[in-house]
């Protein structure tokens, strides 16, 4: 009896110490969900009993009376925001097919360059300073061509126009090219003695002139046209190309049969190498050809003379006639010889 009287005794001191136990396990495992939620707050959570409160210094977390949280176990899952549907998705875009004429729009149907425009640097041109010229369309430019200039000035000195003028002449020759949209020149100039204010443009000519902008350049002379390019000298003269007239004249006016009769060749102008002349005889068999139908007149000669035999039968009327085959040239005006067999 004593026994069982001590462990009824002793039983209310156990259950006493297992509460206690629990409870310092939950409590001990709401203050780490309490951490938990001060180190990751989550986005837009509302404010109310038991939220967590920072701090200066870093977040501190804050019970109400009672020690209860209010917060749940498991941490929170952010929700993602919600974003209606797109009444139009976005459609697959179709490459344009060649020759499109939305791809055409605003150039000319003509094939003309629209808005030439040009620039120069620099805007202030010196003696031996290189000068950047650049031509740009917004159509190509169809057709080659060379690319114009035009210049012009308000100065009434001569020696500004002078300078205007050994300016422009020192553009070089430039062209466009097909379906070119820009083109840049660059050059040297020299000689500018003068100060000139000019102003200058470009244009295109094919299949119209388009005109571009005005551009105003300040040339600043060296005072001295001593650097100046030598004028281009005067290309050698050329002889005019030759392409001679051919004449024939048989010397006797009439000849008995078998006699030799004289015949002379003559050119309007020289030719620089021998040439092959054809003989032609309307009526052979009073007067035959040299033998092969040729003959040959002499480089940078105008006359030679050449002798046909007349047959001893027959007689009557030849006409003779000459073509210069190598090279080829002009006819002769026809002669006549009679043959006369006595």
């Amino acid at each position: 009896m004593r026994a069982l009287s001590l462990f009824i005794a002793h039983r209310p001191v156990r259950v006493r110490m297992v509460v206690a136990l629990c409870t310092a396990a939950g409590v001990g495992l709401l203050a780490l969900a309490g951490n938990v939620r001060a180190q990751a707050p989550l986005p837009n959570a509302p404010a109310g009993p038991g939220a967590l409160t920072s701090q200066p210094g870093g977040p501190t977390p804050s019970l109400p009376p009672g020690g209860k949280t209010g917060l749940p176990t498991q941490p929170l899952q952010p929700s993602l925001p919600s974003r209606p549907l797109d009444p139009k998705p976005l459609q697959p875009g179709s490459p344009q097919a060649p020759g499109n004429l939305a791809l055409k729009v605003g150039c000319p149907a003509d094939g003309a360059p629209l808005k030439l425009t040009l620039e120069v640097t620099p805007t202030t041109v010196r003696s031996g300073a290189q000068v950047e010229l650049r031509l740009s369309t917004q159509c190509p430019v169809r057709e080659s061509q060379r690319a114009e200039f035009t210049a012009s000035s308000s100065d009434t000195d001569p020696a500004a126009g002078q300078t205007m003028v050994d300016f422009l002449n020192q553009i070089p020759r430039s062209f466009w090219q097909p379906d070119a949209t820009s083109l840049v020149i660059r050059f040297t100039p020299r000689g500018l003695a003068a100060n000139s204010l000019t102003n200058l443009s470009s244009y295109t000519q094919y299949p119209r002139r388009v005109a571009s902008n005005v551009l105003p350049l300040r040339i600043e002379g060296s005072g001295s046209s001593a650097g100046a390019p030598p004028p281009a000298s005067a290309p050698a003269p050329t002889a005019p190309r030759c392409d001679p007239a051919v004449t024939l004249n048989a010397i006797p006016t009439a000849v008995i049969g078998g006699a030799n009769v004289p015949v002379d060749i003559t050119f309007s102008c020289a030719l620089a190498g021998e040439s092959v002349v054809q003989i032609i005889s309307s009526n052979e068999n009073l007067l035959p050809r040299p033998p092969g139908g040729t003959v040959r007149m002499p480089a940078n000669a105008t006359r030679m003379q050449f002798t046909l035999q007349a047959t001893r039968t027959g007689n009557g009327s030849v006409t003779l006639r000459a073509v210069l085959s190598q090279p080829a040239g002009r006819m002769s005006e026809p002669d006549s010889v009679i043959i006369q067999n006595n």
